[in-house]
């Protein structure tokens, strides 16, 4: 039962981020070259989009330029194979080679880091983009999504693997309602 209602969450988040993201005919996946605010950053790690459609309704509000973490090997297709595999990984602290690389991502003002929770933590390639990647001096923004629960374990390994990082803020979205208050959090933090 649990489990339906985690998908059927996970159904209607998608639905009202997708709807609040339709009226921008803007391509949302702004390059380095086109983006609005060359001061701003959004990486997101998303296995189901949720988070892609989050990331995609905050380079709307902030201009910034989005980059999505990916694995160089991705997960099984089958569901239950790709959550075995992603459970051994969190539990044998594995980190996964990734695709995404951002050498100068220390010179943007602001980061975004938006990752759905497993385990009460973000998912491992979230954890190799931090070892990979210098964030020195950069605000460092998380944004967090789950069903259930808050940030969980999140916010303290973030202190521990992004250590030069001053992280700011933070925001969890775990109900349809929260997605759609995105844009008044957004406004507070002056975009």
């Amino acid at each position: 039962m649990k489990k339906w209602i985690t998908i059927i969450l996970a159904v209607c988040l998608s639905a009202v981020l997708t709807a609040c993201s339709l009226g921008n005919t803007e391509t949302q996946t702004a390059s380095e070259e086109t983006a609005k605010n060359p001061n701003v950053l959004i990486v997101y790690y998303s296995d189901s989009d949720i988070m892609g459609h989050v990331a995609e309704a905050i380079a709307s509000k902030t201009g910034g330029r989005i980059v999505e973490i990916r694995r160089q090997v991705p997960f099984p297709v089958d569901l239950k194979q790709a959550m075995q595999a992603a459970r051994e990984e969190a539990v044998n602290h594995t980190l996964p080679p990734i695709a995404t690389k951002i050498p100068n991502a220390n010179s943007y003002k602001t980061v975004f880091l938006c990752y759905p929770l497993w385990w009460g933590t973000m998912p491992m390639p979230v954890f190799t983009f931090l070892q990979e990647t210098n964030l020195t001096g950069v605000n460092l923004i998380p944004v967090a999504g789950s069903p259930k629960g808050d940030m969980g374990q999140s916010l303290t390994d973030l202190e521990i693997h992004a250590p030069g990082a001053q992280i700011k803020d933070h925001y969890f979205i775990n109900t349809p309602k929260k997605a759609e208050d995105l844009n008044q959090w957004l406004e507070k933090l002056g975009y």
